[in-house]
């Protein structure tokens, strides 16, 4: 939310992207590279994705115990992974392009996934999802 003010805009969020669910807990959230929409995610799956003015564009639940979200540099695809490392990828429309499963090697014993970016030449197709994709393990 600190992108929005620091832009100059000004003024309160619609009451539809604020967190009155009470079922889950915000687990991450995430605005787009040009600050135009933001997507927050929910532990228990719930995803919601709202615009710089607070309006709610749509809200899906993807069936998986998040904790991370990433946009795609240019803003048309988005990533939710779990810290087991499943992952499912949309485009910007809501449209599931593919689930992905990031391996963590046995040398890291108990781990998660900590952090997940994508690389700056990142397109939206899901054919280069898997290769565009730099992860964070941590150990713990």
């Amino acid at each position: 939310m600190r992108d929005s003010f620091s832009s100059g805009l000004k003024g309160m969020w619609f009451e539809e992207m604020i967190n009155n669910r009470n079922k889950s807990v915000v687990r991450d959230m995430k605005w787009t590279k040009d600050g135009k929409k933001i997507c927050i995610v929910y532990e228990d799956g719930a995803v919601i994705v709202g615009s710089v003015d607070g309006k709610r564009m749509r809200r899906r639940d993807v069936n998986l115990e998040l904790a991370l979200v990433e946009w795609s540099p240019d803003g048309r695809t988005i990533i939710f992974c779990s810290v087991c490392g499943e992952c499912r990828v949309y485009d910007e429309n809501g449209n599931h392009l593919s689930n992905l499963s990031i391996l963590i090697p046995d040398q890291y014993g108990l781990a998660r996934i900590t952090g997940i970016d994508w690389h700056e030449s990142a397109g939206h197709s899901a054919s280069y999802v898997r290769s565009r994709l730099v992860w964070y393990i941590t150990k713990i």
